[in-house]
C-alpha cells in the first residue's frame, strides 16, 4: 500500500488550516491518489465498523457498505436506488457509509471531514449533510470557496462551533483516512462501490442491489 495520506497528521492540518483554499485542498488530494490501490474486483469484505454512519436498525441481517465521495455524480445518483432498498426491504438492512474521496474532485476530502464532523455530532446530521451535498452537487462541485461546507452544515442544524474545530481536527482527518485505508485493503478504484453482506458490487443499478439483497435474505 502506498505512504498514508495522513501520515504527518500535523503537518497536514496546517497546511489545510480550516480549508481555506482550493489549493491546499487540491495539495491533500494529490496525496490521496498514492493511497488509493487497484486490484481484483472479486475481493469481498469482512469489514464492519459501529464507527461508521449507519441508517436502518443496527440488527439488520443484510449490510450494505457504501463506498462513496460526494462530489461523484454516479454516487449521487446512486442515492436513488438506495432510498428504493429502504422501501422494498426496509428493517431488513442497514447501509454504511465509507468515505471515498477521488483525487480528481476537489472538494472531496473536505466534504468528507465536514461529515465525520457532523456524525460526530450525530447519525442524523451527517445523513442530512450528506443528502444536502447530493442535492446541490452540480451547485457547490464549481465552488472555489469552502464557504457552502459552513453554510449547508448550519442549515442542517449542526452545532458551529464545535463543527469548526472539528474540520481542523487530527480526529477527522484519521477517521477519513482509515476509510481511505479500507478501500485500499478492498482494491477499491471507483466509487460508488458496493458490498452487500461483503459482495461487491460496483455502480449503483437498483435491480442489481435488490437482487443481491434478496440472495442476502435467502441465505
Amino acid at each position: 500500500m502506498g505512504q498514508s495520506i495522513f501520515s504527518d497528521k500535523a503537518k497536514l492540518i496546517r497546511v489545510v488550516g480550516g480549508i481555506v483554499g482550493v489549493v491546499a485542498v487540491i495539495a491533500v488530494a494529490v496525496l490521496l491518489a498514492t493511497s488509493v490501490q487497484t486490484g481484483e474486483e472479486e475481493v469481498a469484505s469482512t469489514f464492519s465498523d459501529d464507527l461508521d454512519p449507519i441508517k436502518g436498525p443496527a440488527d439488520a441481517s443484510v449490510v450494505i457498505q457504501e463506498f462513496a465521495d460526494f462530489q461523484c455524480p454516479a454516487c449521487k445518483a446512486s442515492q436513488i436506488s438506495v432510498a428504493q432498498l429502504f422501501m422494498e426491504f426496509g428493517d431488513e438492512i442497514k447501509v454504511e457509509y465509507e468515505n471515498l474521496p477521488l483525487p480528481d474532485h476537489h472538494m472531496a476530502i473536505p466534504t468528507a471531514l465536514a461529515g465525520e464532523c457532523a456524525f460526530e455530532q450525530s447519525s442524523d446530521l451527517f445523513w442530512s449533510l450528506g443528502d444536502s451535498f447530493f442535492d446541490d452537487q452540480e451547485e457547490w462541485s464549481s465552488a472555489t470557496s469552502d464557504a457552502f461546507l459552513f453554510d449547508a452544515a448550519e442549515e442542517t442544524g449542526v452545532e458551529m462551533g464545535a463543527f469548526r474545530k472539528c474540520m481542523v481536527s487530527e480526529e477527522a482527518l484519521s477517521k477519513v483516512q482509515a476509510d481511505v485505508d479500507e478501500a485500499s485493503a478492498l482494491a477499491i478504484s471507483s466509487t460508488p462501490t458496493f458490498f452487500v453482506n461483503g459482495k461487491r458490487f460496483v455502480g449503483g443499478s437498483y435491480p442489481e442491489l435488490s437482487s443481491m439483497v434478496r440472495d442476502a435474505i435467502d441465505e
